[in-house]
Formats: C-alpha cells, structure tokens, sequence
C-alpha cells in the first residue's frame, strides 16, 4: 500500500490526489481496525453496538473524505459524545478483554473455607447501570426508604471521562428521577490493575489520577456545563455539594 501510494506521489499522474487519498483513508480504516481488536476479537462489547456501527461505517466509506462529524453522525451521536463514547467502551476491554465488566470479579468468587458462601448472586441479577430502566428501579427502591441523593463516583483521567455512564446515561435518563438529587465524588485517584488483586502481584498503572492543568480545565468545563447547571444537582443553602 505505502508502494503504490509512494509511486502515485513520485509520478504525480492525472487522478494521483484521489488515488492517495482513498489509500490514506484505507491505512485509517486498517488502523482502527486494528486498535480497536486484540487476538482477532473485538474491543467493544456487545453493549457498544455505536462504536460497531461506526467502525462498520469507516470500512464502507474510507475511499471517500471522513472526519469526525461525519462517524458520529452515522451513530447518531455528537462528535464529542462519540470521542467519549470510544474511549469509556474500549478502555477496560483493551486490558481484561472483550465484554469485561467488574461483575467478573463476582462471578468469579469462590469459597475459602467452609460456610463461605461464594459466589453471591445479585437479587436483581447483574444489571447495567448504564440503562435508564436500571437507574428507574433503583430509584422506585430508594425512594421508599427515604433515599432523597445519589452520590455518583466521578472519574476523570487525562484523556476524559470514564464510568460515567450509569449517570449520564441510566440516572439523567430515567423517566422518574425528579425526586431525587445527585452529587459527584471526584474519585481522582490512580487506576491500578488490581482486578482481581492477588497477593504479591504488582500494581500495574493503567491510568494516573494525577492530571495535567488544561485537562483539570477540560474536567471543570464539563462538570459545569453536565451536572452543576441540572436542576437536580443536589446544593444546600443555595451551594453545590
């Protein structure tokens, strides 16, 4: 490919523009393809049917000109929305494999001594927090009790959000949310590979909670424009909590 695209350069034939061109889209197609799968297998589970999609969409139109908007549009998506959305679907699968969601860890649970019970099953079985029918269960439940806030764990790395999607897409889109109030916990820490930790393993970094100035900005602006102006965002005596 870099041959004939070499040799359309050099001999700066009629049609030479679009013929490097299309190979240059092509190189992009095979380059996500293959960020995008490990071992033959794809990065994104079943759940992020999008970023199948557009994946899809690139392999069909690489020969003609591609930019962000246009991807997100084939989704339905806003280009950032997208960018994000490829990020939170790709990050944990690239290190524990397709479909990997921190249920495994559950799942996988055995017994160490006698009457240890393991593993538990979940009464309400393993949900996806990410669906708005999941966060309107939850919060029927809670409700009853006097539940009146939820307090969301709030991850941001150096290159955007993470597990961010039992909020924005599960509570922020539940039908009966009104009631309640949410807040953030900025869980600014360092992500480890300690899933699951085992004694005397290293803690491998993933990701460090350590983030440069124009990231904590890029964090900042989207706390405000997301969350701090939803009228369910929990505040007491007028401030944000």
């Amino acid at each position: 490919m870099l041959r004939s695209m070499y040799a359309a350069f050099a001999e700066r034939e009629f049609g030479a523009e679009l013929l490097l061109r299309g190979e240059l889209l092509n190189l992009l197609a095979l380059i996500v393809r293959e960020l995008t799968t490990t071992g033959g297998k794809s990065l994104c589970p079943p759940r992020s049917e999008r970023v199948g999609q557009a994946i899809r969409w690139m392999e069909t139109h690489y020969r003609s000109p591609i930019q962000l908007h246009d991807i997100a549009s084939s989704v339905h998506l806003s280009p950032s929305r997208f960018r994000e959305l490829f990020k939170e679907e790709t990050r944990n699968e690239a290190v524990h494999g397709e479909g990997w969601t921190e249920w495994e860890l559950v799942r996988r649970a055995t017994p160490r001594f006698p009457g240890h019970e393991q593993p538990k099953v979940p009464l309400w079985g393993y949900l996806d927090e990410s669906k708005p029918e999941t966060a309107e269960r939850q919060i029927a439940h809670t409700a009853e009790y006097g539940i009146d806030t939820f307090i969301y764990d709030w991850y941001w790395y150096e290159d955007g959000p993470f597990l961010n999607r039992a909020l924005e897409e599960g509570f922020l889109k539940a039908s009966n949310n009104d009631p309640l109030k949410f807040s953030l916990m900025w869980a600014n820490h360092d992500w480890i590979n300690i899933f699951p930790y085992k004694r005397g393993m290293d803690h491998t970094l993933l990701h460090s909670g350590q983030v440069s100035l124009p990231a904590f900005e890029a964090a900042s602006d989207y706390m405000i424009e997301r969350y701090f102006c939803h009228p369910s965002y929990w505040r007491v005596n007028g401030g944000l909590r």
